[in-house]
C-alpha cells in the first residue's frame, strides 16, 4: 500500500480514537522514510503521551475492581496494562533511536531509560545506553549493556559488531572476532577493517 494511502487510513483512525498510540508510531516510522524527523519525533511523543494514558486508565480500572474482588475482570485490565507499557517502551526506544542518531545524546539516553522503565527487557533501549557509552569512551558499561541486550534478542547484528568493536578496544581480541564473526554470519555486508585485520592474527578461530 503506498504511504499516502497508508497515511490516510492513520490519519482517519487518530481522528476516530486521539489516543490511538500505535497509529501515531506507524505514521511516525513512514515520517522516518520520509526524512521528516521533526514530525517524526512529534509523532512518537503522542504516541507516548497515549500509551501513557492508557496504561494508565488500565491500572486504576484493575485496581479498583482488585478491591472490590472482581478478579477475572481485573486481569484483563492488568494485561492491558502490561500490553501498553510493553508498547509505550517500545514508542520511548525509537524516540532514543532518533535522538542518537542526532547525536542528542542527553535525549537519548534520557528516552532509552524511560524505555526500560516501561519494560526492562527492552533490548533496542539497551542497545542505544550501550551505544552512548561507547560514545564516552565508558567501555566496560557499554560492553554490559550489549550483552544485556544480546540477552533478550541474540540475532541482532548491530549488537554484536558494536560488542566486537568494544572487546578490540578493551584489547580482548578473541572475544572481538568472536562477536564479530557472529555479526557477519548474520548479516553478511557487515564489514570492518580494523576487525578484518584483528581476526587474521588469530585464523583458528
Amino acid at each position: 500500500m503506498p504511504n499516502p494511502l497508508i497515511k490516510s487510513h492513520l490519519e482517519t483512525a487518530i481522528k476516530s480514537d486521539p489516543h490511538f498510540g500505535q497509529a501515531y508510531y506507524e505514521l511516525a516510522k513512514i515520517s522516518i522514510e520520509e526524512q521528516n524527523i521533526k514530525l517524526a519525533i512529534k509523532l512518537l511523543k503522542n504516541a507516548i503521551n497515549s500509551g501513557l494514558k492508557k496504561t494508565s486508565v488500565s491500572k486504576k480500572r484493575g485496581g479498583a475492581l482488585l478491591k472490590k474482588r472482581q478478579f477475572p475482570q481485573a486481569k484483563r485490565h492488568m494485561f492491558k496494562m502490561g500490553l501498553s507499557k510493553y508498547n509505550t517502551s517500545i514508542y520511548f526506544s525509537e524516540l532514543a533511536q532518533i535522538y542518537l542518531d542526532l547525536f542528542d545524546l542527553v535525549n537519548a539516553e534520557k528516552y532509552a531509560l524511560y524505555s526500560l522503565d516501561e519494560y526492562t527487557d527492552q533490548s533496542t533501549a539497551m542497545y542505544i545506553l550501550g551505544c552512548i557509552h561507547a560514545s564516552h569512551n565508558r567501555w566496560e558499561k557499554a560492553g554490559r549493556w550489549f550483552i544485556k541486550s544480546l540477552e533478550i534478542n541474540f540475532k541482532n547484528a548491530a549488537t554484536h559488531l558494536s560488542l566486537a568493536q568494544v572487546k578490540q578496544k578493551q584489547k580482548k581480541s578473541k572475544d572481538a572476532i568472536h562477536h564479530y564473526l557472529i555479526a557477519k554470519d548474520l548479516d553478511q555486508s557487515i564489514t570492518s577493517t580494523s576487525l578484518d585485520k584483528l581476526y587474521k592474527k588469530y585464523p583458528e578461530l
